[in-house]
């Protein structure tokens, strides 16, 4: 079911009792700012809203389906905007999708499975906006109420929402910078043993997390440009702030990405060191035992006319050949760092 999270009149008070079925009665009464939360699987109060809001279909549909890209999409008196939370499950990090209608006087959220989580935007917002950030937004004298507080516009409710969902990026971003410094470690303490794996997961990982974050930049850029109908001069430098926060996380994934490229380029190298070391031994150990081979081998053919086959002395001396062969080969070969 629908929750309306936040409505304000116009002087800036707040209403409580408002439900979804008398929500159109109260903006035939000129309510200042409406927050109503939906869920993406309950498709009968999403028509409720889109009758009642005139939600373009094509904006609808996008809310309602998974795994779309982050956008930005300007209809005659409605923004539309689609963008990601991040969160951290396990160990993996979760997307989690949001979409946002945003008109004159209201704001519609729809979510999946009710994430990403707004319970920490709604006590921002209800406990700090109303006075806080109307101030810092916002000069004196500049749109005050008769309460002497700043009047709540959409666009301020939408800068509240993406502050929120952008700055708990930092979170899993940092989990996963962790992840892929621990893996180095692992890589460079093992002598590059088989970690492709979970270099390939990582990999996977930072792709998602660019993927995602990628077109959220364009959006942020649109909300810049001054296009907006709704968007208030004071609060571009804001909006600005959280397009400078994607950008770092973007920066971190890049230089992530870098990292995995890294690792894996030492871990081939380390198992090529590995693999031309044990070539190495092997070839050594062949060298030795084919002049042993060679030496066992000429006094194996038993001629008749074999001088030394008739020495008393001659056994201990096919040895003696034998093992200084192999010591010799042996000191030569590890002054030259072959095993």
């Amino acid at each position: 079911m629908a929750t309306i999270h936040l409505c304000l009149t116009q002087d800036g008070t707040k209403r409580e009792d408002v439900t979804l079925e008398s929500l159109q009665d109260v903006l035939d009464d000129g309510v200042s700012l409406v927050w109503v939360d939906a869920d993406a699987d309950d498709e009968t109060s999403i028509g409720m809203l889109q009758r009642m809001f005139g939600l373009h279909a094509l904006a609808v549909e996008d809310a309602l389906d998974r795994r779309q890209r982050a956008k930005y999409r300007l209809y005659d008196d409605m923004l539309y905007l689609e963008f990601y939370g991040l969160e951290l499950v396990g160990e993996e990090i979760e997307p989690q999708e949001l979409a946002m209608f945003v008109g004159e006087n209201y704001v519609i959220t729809v979510r999946h499975d009710g994430k990403p989580t707004l319970d920490g935007i709604h006590k921002r917002w209800q406990d700090q906006q109303i006075n806080a950030l109307s101030g810092k937004l916002s000069g004196q004298g500049n749109g005050f109420g008769a309460n002497g507080r700043r009047k709540m516009t959409p666009m301020r409710l939408v800068y509240t929402i993406l502050d929120e969902v952008v700055d708990n990026y930092f979170p899993a971003i940092e989990w996963l910078g962790e992840q892929i410094s621990n893996l180095e470690d692992i890589v460079l303490e093992d002598d590059g043993r088989m970690h492709q794996v979970e270099i390939h997961r990582m990999r996977a990982e930072v792709f998602r997390v660019r993927r995602l974050l990628s077109p959220e930049q364009e959006v942020l850029n649109m909300l810049l440009r001054r296009d907006v109908p709704m968007m208030e001069d004071a609060l571009l430098p804001y909006f600005a702030d959280i397009h400078d926060h994607v950008l770092r996380v973007q920066d971190w994934t890049e230089s992530y990405r870098d990292q995995l490229m890294t690792i894996a380029d030492i871990q081939m190298s380390m198992q090529s060191q590995r693999l031309d070391r044990t070539v190495r031994t092997l070839t050594t150990w062949s060298i030795i035992l084919m002049v042993c081979g060679i030496i066992a081998g000429i006094y194996g053919m038993n001629f008749t006319h074999m001088p030394e086959l008739g020495w008393r002395l001659g056994y201990p001396l096919a040895l003696g050949m034998m093992a200084a062969a192999a010591i010799g080969l042996g000191v030569y070969f590890r002054r030259r760092d072959w095993w």
